[in-house]
């Protein structure tokens, strides 16, 4: 609602901060307030009004995601993912897109050295949505805990996009089961016929 005074309408937040400076300022020339806080008060209100259009030309209504992030929408890993446990050839699901785009490259390291990044095959010059990025062949290393690594290339050289996907473990040795031994029958005897007996009866005498 309108103040009778001034008829000011708050309407967006820089309005209604414009509307309230200005309030305070007819409070305090009613109330008599002396010269020099006036004079600072009325100060304060024309920085404020002089600053609030130059910092929203700077971007105080920025769009919700940074120009960056917009440009990495289609950069990400679908599978595997963290704690995954692999083995064998493992597909790299995912997407590598991204304006000027000029090459991607997948590459992997181990957990006790996370700096040192192995290709896990080569570069790919074509951008890829929701499909397979490359093939891990993980027989060629030991059996551990690496981390995963997606990294898009624009036609500056620049690394704008990068995905990281941390403790996949690689298990391609089988635990080898040991077969539980089955018990050994114990023969049976075959019952054998009883051997008749001869009685031999003497006459008496």
């Amino acid at each position: 609602m309108g103040d009778g005074r001034t008829g000011l309408t708050p309407g967006s937040p820089k309005e209604g901060l414009v509307y309230l400076l200005f309030l305070c300022y007819t409070y305090g020339a009613s109330k008599n307030v002396e010269g020099d806080v006036m004079k600072k008060l009325f100060v304060v209100i024309l920085l404020i009004l002089t600053l609030v259009p130059v910092l929203g030309d700077l971007g105080l209504a920025a769009p919700p995601l940074s120009s960056l992030q917009q440009e990495c929408l289609n950069v990400s890993v679908t599978s595997p993912r963290m704690n995954a446990i692999v083995r064998g050839k493992v597909e790299i699901i995912g997407s590598a897109s991204i304006h000027n785009f000029q090459f991607y490259k997948v590459e992997f390291s181990t957990i006790t050295d996370p700096d040192r990044w192995v290709a896990v095959s080569t570069t790919y010059n074509q951008p890829v949505i929701n499909g397979r990025l490359d093939v891990w062949d993980t027989t060629r290393i030991p059996d551990g805990t690496y981390n995963l690594k997606l990294t898009v290339v624009d036609i500056r050289g620049q690394e704008p996009c990068r995905v990281v996907i941390p403790q996949i473990q690689v298990a391609n040795t089988q635990p080898t089961e040991t077969p539980t031994p089955l018990p050994t029958p114990t023969p049976t005897e075959t019952p054998r016929a009883p051997t008749p007996t001869i009685a031999i009866v003497q006459p008496p005498t």
